[in-house]
């Protein structure tokens, strides 16, 4: 017969097989929760001289690390820690180390610090390495909320300080002149064309900054403004604000941009993530689409800022690649992980609302374009 959920769920092992499930026991958790406001007094400065380590040490740490822990795990433990006996070792071994994360409190500079660093679990070993040069390149005058300044690259959360330090539109590569790439920036000229990158470079990862004017002169995202619009704009505004400006990293695997572009936007449950931790993920993904661009637009995070500002945020950033970059709706393939999905899903909405409103959606396609991208994966 069929078993019940709650006879599955009898089969499952849980609490890493512990006869005692640690998490209702009161006085431990008050133990580990002291443990935690303790680490929180230096836990900025470690996540800041963390991030100030050259990415390739870090990524070399972590694998030795983990081919000591691996087997040691293995021998000892077995598949007795994980949900269930026929997963792998690797996911046993794990389930162990992350099982521990249920009796510290998780907060908002932690996940964003923690998504900050999924380049570090994924070397050059993991995809064929392409980017050959390395260069240290500081960010851009103005951040995203309330201009913070320059921020250095591979800062993440720990050059912020605090949690609204990480919900600035992500500026940093996964480390500071120490990534096996050439970072070079792609600053919009006043007429609306981007300089252009050196073509003998095979690979490059540009800084993205462009002002895309004032509401009332957008296509694709006329009528979505984000908060501070709404509350500013007059109809008539020169641009040049936060709201405004379009910020990403675009990972170009050739000497001329690809036929294809892949649309990246990066997930954290809308309160963490950022392009740079993202970076060595999507090239491995641009590599494995035949040499296909990735362009990962920053976007801004809860609870600083509300959905609709991402949305807002991530609608400009497709206009901007359309619209400036001339990039065909047809060669766009959007690409959401997790929360990203679902702005990847609110992005679709947006352009068959447009379709629907028959409003022109690009100046070089007079008369209501189709704006849809060639394909999704959510």
């Amino acid at each position: 017969r069929k078993l019940t959920a709650k006879e599955v769920n009898g089969t499952l092992n849980l609490n890493l097989g512990l006869p005692v499930d640690l998490t209702k026991s009161a006085k431990l958790r008050a133990l580990l929760r002291w443990i935690s406001d303790f680490f929180q007094l230096f836990e900025v400065a470690f996540f800041r001289m963390w991030d100030r380590i050259p990415l390739r040490f870090r990524q070399k740490l972590t694998m030795v690390a983990w081919k000591v822990y691996y087997p040691v795990h293995k021998y000892l433990l077995g598949r007795r820690t994980g949900i269930h006996p026929d997963a792998s070792h690797e996911y046993h071994a794990l389930t162990t180390i992350m099982w521990w994360g249920n009796l510290f409190p998780v907060t908002v500079r932690r996940m964003r610090f923690s998504l900050s660093q999924l380049s570090v679990w994924h070397p050059p070993e993991a995809y064929p390495p392409c980017l050959k040069l390395a260069a240290k390149v500081e960010g851009e005058g103005a951040a995203r909320n309330g201009g913070r300044g320059t921020r250095r690259l591979g800062g993440g959360v720990g050059d912020g300080g605090d949690q609204a330090g990480g919900a600035d539109r992500p500026s940093s590569l996964p480390g500071e002149g120490t990534w096996e790439g050439k970072v070079a920036d792609l600053e919009a000229n006043a007429d609306g064309r981007t300089s252009e990158v050196d073509p003998s470079e095979e690979t490059v990862v540009a800084r993205i900054r462009h002002d895309m004017g004032p509401p009332s002169s957008r296509r694709l995202a006329h009528g979505i403004l984000s908060r501070g619009e709404a509350e500013e704009d007059d109809g008539v505004g020169g641009g040049g604000t936060d709201d405004s400006i379009v910020t990403g990293l675009y990972v170009r695997h050739g000497p001329s941009p690809s036929s294809k572009v892949v649309f990246w936007l990066y997930g954290g449950a809308y309160l963490a993530g950022d392009s740079g931790g993202n970076a060595t993920l999507a090239e491995k993904i641009g590599q494995r689409c035949r040499g296909a661009d990735v362009f990962l637009p920053d976007y801004r995070l809860l609870p600083e800022h509300e959905f609709f500002d991402a949305h807002h945020d991530v609608v400009l950033a497709y206009e901007y690649l359309i619209d400036v970059r001339g990039i065909e709706p047809e060669d766009v393939v959007l690409l959401g992980v997790s929360s990203g999905g679902g702005l990847v899903a609110r992005l679709l909405q947006t352009i068959a609302e447009r379709r629907e409103e028959a409003t022109t959606m690009a100046g070089r396609r007079a008369g209501g374009g189709e704006e849809k991208p060639m394909d999704a994966i959510l």
